[in-house]
């Protein structure tokens, strides 16, 4: 849930944006993987149901998400951002500076 209460899809519905299947598909993507994935991470998992998606959509999709609230875009010690749902509580990332991994506290 997103802030007031709305779920993702009602809040793009809500500021007059298309649901198109590719930015549906991107959210869904974003809320239920557990880790942090970049725009490349995100692209591979949609590209297994849409082949013809294209790297610039889900930038553009990621950028409206995040210019709505909806996803967080995230700085975690690399060259490349990367996003997570919106998150009901806020938290800290603790980043292994040696493999990279992740930790959410």
């Amino acid at each position: 849930m997103s802030e007031k209460g709305l779920e993702p899809i009602s809040v793009l519905r809500a500021k007059g944006k298309r649901i198109t299947p590719q930015r549906r598909l991107i959210l869904q993507i974003v809320q239920e993987h557990k880790g942090h994935l970049d725009a490349d991470g995100i692209h591979l998992w949609a590209k297994g149901r849409y082949p013809r998606l294209s790297l610039s959509t889900v930038y553009r999709t990621l950028d409206l998400l995040r210019e709505l609230d909806l996803v967080k875009e995230l700085g975690l010690a690399t060259d490349r951002r990367h996003y997570e749902a919106k998150p009901r509580e806020e938290h800290q990332h603790l980043v292994c500076l040696g493999c990279g991994k992740v930790i959410e506290f």
